[in-house]
């Protein structure tokens, strides 16, 4: 997906402006008082996903955004099982959509994807994409296709060093700044009291995430 050389190209900043800033998410969450979260929303019906492309102009992501953090969920990440891809996530600092596969137009999902990682005008952040590479590729969105788009495991690696594999997001941040690695560390708990482990593997995630 992105190559090392890719990544060596990439600005590493260790301010808070830097690219492990998209992983931190800026709208109040209530469960945390003075902590900002970005409002999360569910999509896992079929005509929501076709409301909120129509809303965005066919694209995964509000207009407005010019950087994404893009996670790919799977159901067991210690499988090889390649269609157990079960949610894509795609957050921007104002609002994270969670796209639920199994119950969307894998079609649709698809050709979105394809437009927002190849538009020039929006920088994608991942971590670690390896087996979504993978997932991606054999659905023919392939590397010359790919524009702006970062993955934090590599680009760590290729500051501290080829040996430095399976760097968690909060490593690499601590890496560009202890300021964000506390913030990152805070919005993940906040974000786990909202949300328990297994909701990500149920047929929906709470209620106040569903896209209305």
């Amino acid at each position: 997906m992105v190559s090392a050389a890719t990544t060596r190209n990439a600005k590493w900043s260790t301010k808070k402006g830097g690219p492990a800033r998209a992983l931190l998410a800026k709208k109040q969450n209530p469960a945390s008082a003075g902590l900002n979260l970005p409002k999360v929303v569910l999509i896992s019906k079929e005509p929501a996903l076709q409301s909120f492309l129509a809303k965005n102009y066919n694209k995964l992501t509000p207009l407005i955004a010019t950087t994404v953090g893009v996670h790919f969920q799977f159901a067991d990440s210690t499988q090889d099982e390649l269609e157990q891809m079960i949610t894509i996530t795609i957050s921007s600092d104002d609002i994270a959509v969670i796209l639920q596969l199994a119950t969307v137009n894998a079609a649709r999902v698809i050709s979105g994807l394809r437009a927002l990682l190849s538009d020039s005008s929006v920088t994608k952040v991942m971590h670690n994409i390896y087996r979504a590479a993978l997932w991606l590729h054999n659905r023919g969105i392939r590397h010359d296709a790919l524009v702006k788009c970062v993955d934090l495991q590599l680009l760590y690696e290729s500051f501290v060093g080829s040996t430095a594999l399976n760097a968690d997001a909060l490593q690499i941040t601590t890496h560009c700044s202890p300021d964000s690695a506390t913030d990152l560390a805070e919005s993940m708990h906040s974000f786990k009291a909202r949300v328990s482990p297994s909701d990500w593997i149920t047929v929906s995630l709470p209620e106040n995430c569903k896209l209305r």
